[in-house]
This record gives structure tokens, sequence and C-alpha cells, in this order.
């Protein structure tokens, strides 16, 4: 009985932090690169919230419900496997900037981020 208040406690907080995070992305509008990578980050946490969600579901669900749940898992990861390469895309734009800058502390860090997103990438695609 405790885990499935627990469970249910979980997925009532995951549907409230998908709700926030889709009113974060209706307010923004980006106007440099940045911006727009901060975007595509807050659309890579909604799809991960959205898998969770859709996990938590997945335990509990037979037949049919199952059947579906099982497709829109699909749908999820081929959105986050398409944002992932969006993300990649933006860095490999604002990387060479921050070079030409003389930011080399910053764009190392982008670069960390980068390989990050292809290793999650990778991680998806497998």
């Amino acid at each position: 009985m405790q885990k499935e208040s627990i469970r249910k406690l979980m997925k009532r907080k995951l549907r409230k932090l998908i709700r926030n995070t889709d009113f974060l992305l209706f307010l923004k509008r980006p106007t440099n690169a940045a911006e727009a990578y901060e975007i595509s980050e807050l659309r890579m946490d909604k799809l991960k919230l959205q898998l969770r969600l859709n996990s938590l579901m997945l335990e509990e669900a037979d037949g049919e419900e199952r059947k579906k749940l099982e497709e829109e898992r699909k749908r999820l990861q081929a959105s986050l496997a398409d944002e992932l390469r969006n993300g990649i895309e933006i860095l490999d734009t604002v990387i060479p900037t921050l070079k030409q800058a003389g930011l080399e502390e910053r764009m190392q860090e982008l670069l960390i981020l980068r390989n990050l997103r292809e290793n999650e990438l990778l991680e998806l695609s497998s």
C-alpha cells in the first residue's frame, strides 16, 4: 500500500513539473544562441520527465494500455534524440565563437557538456 501511495505521489509531482516546464517554455523567446540552448535544455528536461512518468505508468499497465504507453515511449525517445541533436548543433555554433572571444574556460565547459549530450544520444540510440 505504501509503495502505491509513493507511486501516486511521484506521478502527481512529475505531472506538475511537466506543466511548470511547459509554462517556462511558453514564456521563453530566444534572442541568441545561449538562450536557444537554454530552451533546448528545458525541452530535454521535460522529455526526460515525461519518460520517467511513462515508465511509472508502464509498470502498472497491461494489454491495450501498455501498447499505447510503449508507443508513446518510442515517440518520446525519438523527440529526446531530436532535441539532443539540436542541443549539440547549438553548442557547435557557440563553441567556436567563445574560442574567438578568448573565453577558453567557458569553451571547455561547453565542450564537456557537448560530449555529455553526445553520450546521452548514443545511450538513447542503443
